[in-house]
């Protein structure tokens, strides 16, 4: 396969970032590795034309396919487990490891249009127009867990991985999945969301200026697109709008600086750009059900549940710890 050659990106997180480790290889296909530890443990796949394969490595996730305001379905992937989503729609995973537990590692795989037209016209003998990949979310298949598990193994090591070898396994890997998986139905829709690296910068930008208003008129600047068509497309990728996409993200790292500082609730709030404590306290209530002294109180009680007594669970709405 000609121009396969790799672009090695190493991503620093930022405060609730996850750390990721991302491989470009032209326009076939594009390798992440994403690690969640602390909090908050999400990772947000955005939409792509591209087929989505995504293995847990480690740890749990509730994942929900779909934007916010349309069509959405959730489910539990756990370690060895794949989702497989032939459709361009943004995938949010929500890590479900408790305090312990192993932290949310992720390897996910978008398959590009070349690779998956050279697969099926051995494979079927046919052209890519008309083939449809199957939806396949938490089934056991041996043969990718094997493949994925020799990718993630020397995708994590910090040596520049050798293109030859993932190659090979890459295309091992669409051969099974398009002789597998290989469905009927309509084709996808064309995506016209936001392009990968205008999202990232958006989404990093987003991190950086967690207490400061939002500037929707910046972020659409700094993508080189109108205010109407920047929020159009960062919806298409991510399922929310750029504004609630930015409160989430405050809301999240309250959720870090409550757990894991001794800040009063107020700091927190002016921490995040929040000039009334009870405006802030009413956002986080309305986005998690619980003040923000409760969920301080929840989650100390769970970290002290499951270190002196092994126990997990415990939810900050109710006091329970199950």
């Amino acid at each position: 396969m000609n121009d396969f050659a790799a672009i090695d990106v190493l991503c620093r997180p930022s405060a609730g970032e996850p750390a990721e480790r991302s491989f470009q290889f032209g326009p076939h296909l594009a390798l992440a590795l994403a690690t969640c530890s602390g909090r908050p443990s999400g990772i947000l796949v955005p939409a792509q034309q591209e087929p989505l394969l995504l293995w847990i490595a480690s740890g749990s996730a509730v994942a929900t396919i779909g934007a916010a305001d349309g069509a959405r379905r959730s489910m539990v992937l756990r370690q060895g487990d794949i989702l497989l989503n032939p459709a361009p729609q943004p995938v949010q995973l929500s890590a479900l490891s408790d305090d312990g537990g192993p932290p949310l590692k992720t390897l996910r795989m978008h398959i590009g249009l070349p690779m998956l037209s050279c697969a099926v016209q051995q494979i079927h003998r046919k052209p890519l127009t008309g083939f449809v990949l199957r939806d396949a979310a938490g089934r056991p298949d041996d043969t990718v867990n094997n493949l994925l598990d020799l990718l993630h193994t020397v995708l994590k090591r910090p040596a520049r991985p050798c293109v030859y070898f993932l190659e090979g396994v890459a295309q091992a890997l669409v051969a099974h999945l398009v002789r597998r998986y290989a469905g009927s139905g309509p084709e996808p829709a064309v995506l016209q969301g936001l392009p990968p690296h205008k999202l990232a910068r958006s989404l990093r930008a987003m991190r950086e200026a967690l207490d400061e208003p939002f500037n929707l008129k910046h972020l659409a600047t700094q993508a080189g697109l109108s205010i109407y068509h920047f929020s159009r497309c960062f919806k298409l990728a991510t399922g929310l709008s750029p504004s609630r996409y930015f409160m989430q993200l405050r809301i999240e790292e309250a959720k870090r600086l409550l757990c894991e500082t001794a800040e009063p609730v107020v700091n927190v709030a002016l921490a995040l750009g929040y000039r009334s404590p009870s405006h802030f306290a009413q956002v986080f209530r309305e986005q998690t059900g619980v003040s923000p002294s409760v969920y301080r109180t929840g989650a100390a009680v769970r970290s002290y549940w499951t270190t002196m007594h092994g126990v997990r669970g415990f939810n900050p709405s109710d006091g329970a710890v199950r």
